[in-house]
């Protein structure tokens, strides 16, 4: 017997000669089993070093060159005179532009396109980040973005809400389409501050410091003094009276008060409400309409033809632009924006000014990742 697990066949003799046959066992079905597992885990293995590699790629610095995959949205799919959708959604908050910036640069430097239509969909958020995709929308619709050859003209299109820095940023624009039901306005900025020190003096919790410059210092685990709290009083007025510029300049005549001066709105019930423009509150978007915040009610498809119009087109397509490496780069995106810690985004934990609307201060918190989590 062969001691490789042959098993001999021996044919009766009268031919004259005597032949051998070995025949070969079969693999068995865990053998056939492990030998797929070990292809299978080669070929999974090469898939992942590949995108691990577009990964690390993704985060390497990039040259000004390169540019976002465009997507056919609607028109003419032929026509090379291009609206372009850039879109800007959630908390406005620098260091978390990188999409939004390249969605404008992109639409600036590429000849074929005319016209942007911005879509807004923000409660806002800091005044620095608010301020600085307001400079893009400046930019670009002025013809000064670098390598830009002529000014385009800029639509917004307001989703659900866009308002405080959403609306901050809007009011660059050469005209505002708002959705129906879209929330806007409240123009007004703030800062918050945590104050523990009742706390503190309740458990006998003290904070010895150590410090030159009498505004210098840490003020959670004290009551805030008259001289810090001028101090904020000044920033505060400040980006309050930089947020009425933005919305004088861009909305000009357009406006039907003073953004101060008191008016009256009616309610469904025949109340006689009185507001401002800049009192910090939101309006519905026909109440925007009705004071001049907006242009017009109307949708996305409404937009993009005002878009066309001012850029003088009569055939075009509509693009909209891809987030690097598609859902992957959102993935990524998304885990780097939830993983950023608190004190960094939360209104009240970090001595930041805030163009953000009242109701949405838990908006840069990841309660969907909370509740979602297991144990």
């Amino acid at each position: 017997m062969s001691s490789s697990g042959e098993v001999p066949m021996v044919q009766p003799a009268g031919s004259g000669h005597t032949i051998i046959i070995r025949e070969t066992s079969r693999p068995s079905i865990l053998g056939r089993l492990m030998m797929w597992l070990l292809v299978s885990f080669l070929f999974v293995s090469v898939v992942m070093n590949c995108v691990l590699m577009s990964v690390i790629g993704s985060l390497a610095p990039t040259t000004y060159t390169d540019r976002l995959q465009q997507k056919y949205h609607s028109g003419n799919a032929g026509s090379n005179q291009v609206v372009a959708l850039v879109r800007l959604e959630g908390m406005i908050v620098e260091g978390l532009l990188d999409f939004v910036h390249k969605q404008f640069r992109d639409a600036a430097q590429d000849e074929q396109v005319k016209a942007i239509v911005l879509e807004v969909d923000s409660p806002g958020g800091t005044v620095t980040g608010s301020d600085l995709v307001y400079y893009y929308v400046r930019q670009l619709r002025e013809g000064h973005w670098e390598k830009q050859s002529s000014a385009k003209p800029v639509v917004v299109h307001m989703g659900s809400v866009a308002a405080s820095g959403g609306y901050y940023v809007a009011a660059a624009a050469n005209h505002i389409v708002a959705q129906p039901h879209c929330l806007t306005g409240s123009i007004g900025v703030y800062a918050a501050f945590l104050d523990l020190h009742k706390l503190a003096e309740k458990y006998g919790i003290e904070m010895k410091i150590v410090k030159r410059g009498e505004l210098k210092g840490p003020t959670i685990l004290h009551e805030m003094t008259p001289e810090e709290r001028l101090q904020w009083e000044l920033l505060v007025g400040e980006a309050y009276q930089r947020f009425q510029q933005v919305v004088e300049q861009g909305r000009g005549p357009k406006l039907k008060h003073k953004l101060r001066e008191p008016f009256e709105l009616i309610t469904d019930t025949g109340e006689k409400v009185m507001r401002r423009i800049a009192d910090g509150g939101v309006f519905t978007a026909e109440q925007a309409k009705e004071i001049g915040l907006v242009d017009e009610v109307g949708y996305l498809d409404q937009a993009i033809k005002k878009a066309a119009e001012l850029a003088n087109l009569t055939e075009y397509k509509v693009v909209q632009y891809k987030r690097p490496f598609g859902w992957l780069g959102e993935f990524f995106e998304a885990r780097a924006q939830t993983q950023r810690p608190l004190e960094s985004a939360l209104p009240g934990w970090t001595l930041r000014l805030w163009y953000l609307t009242p109701g949405y201060e838990l908006a840069p918190l990841p309660l969907d990742t909370w509740l979602l989590r297991r144990p």
